[in-house]
C-alpha cells in the first residue's frame, strides 16, 4: 500500500528533523511511502530542515493554520493511505506503517485508523490533554469509532484513505482553532465512513507546555468547539456528545435563572445539582494512577475551568460570525439541549450502576 506521510509545521525547525528520522525508522518498504511537509510560513529553517532530511516542503506566504494546511497538502498526495502527523511527534513503534496497512487492508470500510501518543515530558502540563483523551475521551483499548460510539479522530497520529477526500475535505475557517479533525470526521461519519483507535500505533507527543500556553490551548478547544455547533447548524449533520469537548454547561445556566425565579432552597438544590453533573465526569480524571496527582488534580481543574468559562465565550464567538441568523442560532441550541439530555441520561446510567453496585454489597 502505497502512504504519503503529511505534515503542516510552522516555526518546528528543532523538531521536524527528528520526526522525519523516526518516519524513517519505520519497518516499511522506502519506496512505499512518501513525506511531504507543508511549511506554514515559517520565520525559522523549519523548511530547510525538512528538505535537508528528506521531505517534500510546499512553502506558503501567509500562515493559513492546520485546516487549510492539510487542505493544500493532500492535493500533493500520491498515497491511496494519507498519514497525518504532527510536526512534533515522533514514531515510536517500528511496525505502525505495517499496522495501517494490515487494518485498512482487511478493513475496507473503514475510513481510516488512528493511534495513542502521550507528552514526551512527565511533567508537562500537556498531559491535563493526555488524561483526558485516556479516561474521558476512551482511548485506552480497540475500538470501532461512529456517531453511535463515539470519541475524537486524533488527527496528530492518524491515517485515511485517499479515497475519503473524493468526498469531504478539512473545513475552512479552523482558523487559531482546534477541532477541524473532529468536525472532518463528522462528516465523514454521516457519508457513512467509521474510524478505529489502535493503541499498538504509537507515538511522543513533544510539545511541553506551561500555564500561558495550555490557557491558549484551551481557548483553541472553545473555538473549536464553537466552529462545529457554527458549521453542523449549517449542513444540519449529526452531532454526538462527547463531554468537555462536544458539551456546554446548559443546566448550570437553566440553573442560575431559577435561583432568581424559584424560592431559595429549591433554586440552589438545582444549581447543587447541575454542578454535581458537571463535576462527576470530570472527576475520573483524579482516578489516573498512572499520571502524578498533581497532574491529575490540574486536569480536573482544567477542564472544569474550560467548562464553566464555554458558558460566555461559545456563544459570543458565534454571534461575531458574518451571516449568523436567528434560525441558525436555534439549531445550535437544538444540539446543544441534545447534548444535555444525553448528558443527564449517562448520568442516570451510572447512578443506577452505582446503586446496584451498593445493594449487591
Amino acid at each position: 500500500m502505497k502512504i504519503s506521510v503529511l505534515i503542516v509545521m510552522r516555526n518546528e525547525a528543532n523538531k521536524i528533523g527528528r520526526t522525519i528520522r523516526h518516519i524513517k525508522k519505520q519497518d516499511y518498504p522506502k519506496g512505499k511511502y512518501e513525506i511531504i511537509t507543508i511549511d506554514d510560513n515559517s520565520s525559522d529553517s523549519s523548511a530547510k530542515t525538512a528538505q535537508k532530511h528528506g521531505a517534500k516542503v510546499i512553502s506558503l506566504k501567509k500562515n493559513v493554520w492546520a485546516s487549510e494546511g492539510r487542505r493544500i497538502g493532500i492535493k500533493h498526495c500520491r498515497g491511496k493511505v494519507i498519514i497525518f502527523l504532527d510536526a512534533h511527534l515522533y514514531l515510536t513503534n517500528p511496525k505502525n506503517f505495517q499496522i495501517i496497512d494490515k487494518i485498512l487492508s482487511r478493513n475496507p470500510s473503514l475510513g481510516g485508523v488512528c493511534g495513542f501518543y502521550k507528552s514526551k515530558n512527565k511533567s508537562d502540563w500537556n498531559q491535563f490533554r493526555d488524561i483526558r483523551r485516556e479516561i474521558i475521551f476512551n482511548k485506552q483499548r480497540k475500538r470501532i469509532i461512529s456517531l453511535d460510539n463515539f470519541t475524537t479522530l486524533s488527527i496528530a497520529l492518524a491515517a485515511i484513505r485517499q479515497e475519503v477526500f473524493k468526498k469531504i475535505n478539512f473545513p475552512k475557517g479552523f482558523y487559531k482553532s482546534f477541532g477541524e479533525d473532529t468536525y472532518f470526521q463528522l462528516q465523514a461519519h454521516n457519508k457513512g465512513w467509521d474510524f478505529m483507535f489502535i493503541p499498538q500505533i504509537t507515538g511522543i507527543h513533544d510539545s511541553p507546555q506551561n500555564a500561558n500556553t495550555i490557557k491558549k490551548k484551551m481557548v483553541y478547544e472553545m473555538r473549536g468547539t464553537a466552529n462545529i455547533l457554527y458549521n453542523a447548524s449549517r449542513e444540519r449533520i449529526r452531532v454526538p456528545f462527547l463531554h468537555f469537548f462536544l458539551s456546554y454547561p446548559l443546566t448550570f445556566i437553566i440553573s442560575l435563572v431559577l435561583v432568581w425565579f424559584l424560592p431559595l432552597s429549591v433554586g440552589l438544590f438545582f444549581l447543587a445539582l447541575s454542578l454535581i453533573l458537571e463535576i462527576s465526569k470530570m472527576s475520573r480524571c483524579l482516578k489516573a494512577k498512572l499520571y502524578p496527582l498533581k497532574i491529575r488534580i490540574g486536569a480536573f481543574f482544567y477542564s472544569l475551568i474550560k467548562e464553566f468559562w464555554a458558558i460566555l465565550y461559545i456563544p459570543l464567538y458565534i454571534l461575531r460570525k458574518n451571516g449568523v441568523s436567528i434560525k441558525q442560532f436555534l439549531s445550535i441550541g437544538s444540539i446543544i439541549i441534545k447534548w444535555e439530555i444525553k448528558k443527564w441520561q449517562r448520568c442516570f446510567s451510572f447512578s443506577r450502576k452505582f446503586i446496584k453496585k451498593i445493594n449487591l454489597i
